[in-house]
């Protein structure tokens, strides 16, 4: 096990409840996706599974703190260069910035499509794109044991989204690393997770849970199966869902 919600429920300020009675397991090594219609509380699960919110009830059992949480809008130092940034949040939990590190972040940057000459420049001038690839890298590179990621490939191009993707799904895999990402994108949580959750109510997280056969495809494989075509329309049906 490594995270589980018994009955949770949320509510601000003890008035608008926006969950009641959710109940939700995750075990090492899943990648696990959570979709859902605007304001269903998507943000708000993953706040209170980070520990940023503490539920109003119920219990939320982690086995691992060993957690990175990149937010929907990403942190960086304006005073700082974006490659200073790459490092910010290893910084913020003590790891030693070595030159195994930067090594590490500098494998990464290709495949992130991020240019030398991007990182030379301040947030200010970087695009929102950039600036999300700049986050993701940074949050990768603390080697955490749960990933928790709101919107994560929000603005970047089509080009750079595949290799982050499959490098994403690699890393996870080899590494045995537990992930949960928010989307709007059904293509996003189809190629990449093995759970994809649908938030249809405060009580209830509707799972759609793809074959052993499909998930042990990368992602660049998943899409050109009937399987992904059939996972596709079941989750555009339960999106419809209003209780």
């Amino acid at each position: 096990m490594m995270i589980e919600l018994q009955n949770v429920g949320f509510a601000y300020n003890n008035k608008h409840t926006v969950f009641s009675n959710l109940n939700l397991y995750i075990d090492r090594g899943d990648i696990v996706s959570i979709v859902g219609n605007s304001g269903c509380g998507k943000t708000t699960l993953l706040n209170l599974i980070a520990g940023v919110l503490l539920p109003s009830k119920g219990e939320i059992k982690k086995s691992n703190k060993n957690i990175a949480y990149l937010m929907q809008d990403v942190t960086l130092l304006p005073y700082r260069t974006a490659w200073e940034n790459t490092f910010l949040a290893c910084e913020l939990r003590g790891i030693p910035v070595d030159n195994i590190q930067k090594q590490a972040a500098k494998e990464i940057l290709d495949l992130f499509n991020i240019e030398t000459e991007a990182l030379n420049k301040f947030p200010k001038e970087l695009s929102g794109g950039m600036k999300q690839r700049i986050g993701l890298l940074q949050t990768l590179l603390t080697d955490a044991s749960l990933f928790l990621l709101d919107e994560p490939f929000n603005a970047i191009d089509i080009n750079a989204l595949n290799s982050i993707k499959l490098y994403i799904w690699e890393y996870l895999i080899k590494s045995n690393k537990t992930m949960i990402f928010i989307t709007h994108n059904i293509d996003q949580a189809l190629l990449l997770s093995d759970r994809i959750l649908i938030m249809r109510s405060p009580t209830e997280l509707l799972e759609i849970k793809p074959t052993k056969e499909y998930c042990s495809l990368s992602p660049d494989e998943r899409i050109d199966t009937s399987e992904y075509k059939k996972l596709f329309f079941e989750i555009v049906e339960n999106l419809k869902y209003e209780k």
